[in-house]
């Protein structure tokens, strides 16, 4: 099946077949920041953006990416905000295994965008990724610190 969609703001046209998950179709194009691992939706580690949306890219066919657009972490790795990140990350002595790190840095991102965001959703946002090598402790803080430098950006 020939299917067009938009990868990172990029067109993409292929021949696939039909119920092949997006995250084979990532791994396939090379997309450095996906990750195939439990095919579930479970682990977290395959978070994508799909329309500006939070979700698993394990858990979609390419039949449904169809026309979408699909952002992966890859889009912000050399920006400002994933320094950013990676800068809080070393301040607040915090070590993400490279298993989660791109889906960590994808939700962070999200949660940051969001117009109205709130502290108390920080939660919502920690059990998008099962990984354990981080504590939700550190995450959370992460997350605040986060919050408030984007906070003092946005001022």
């Amino acid at each position: 099946m020939r299917i067009q969609f938009f990868l990172n703001n990029e067109s993409v046209e292929t021949n696939v077949p039909p119920h092949l998950r997006l995250s084979a179709l990532l791994d396939q194009l090379d997309v450095p920041s996906s990750y195939l691992s439990c095919h579930s939706g479970a682990c977290g580690k395959c978070l994508i953006l799909l329309d500006g949306h939070l979700i698993y890219s394990c858990l979609l066919t390419v039949f449904e990416i169809r026309h979408h657009h699909i952002t992966t972490i890859t889009r912000w790795l050399e920006t400002e905000i994933s320094r950013q990140i990676t800068m809080a990350q070393s301040i607040l002595d915090i070590g993400l295994c490279p298993h989660c790190k791109h889906a960590r840095y994808l939700s962070l991102i999200h949660f940051l965008d969001r117009k109205g965001r709130k502290v108390s959703d920080i939660k919502e946002y920690l059990s998008l990724v099962n990984c354990s090598c981080t504590s939700n402790l550190q995450l959370t803080k992460l997350f605040q610190f986060m919050d408030k430098v984007r906070e003092r950006y946005e001022r």
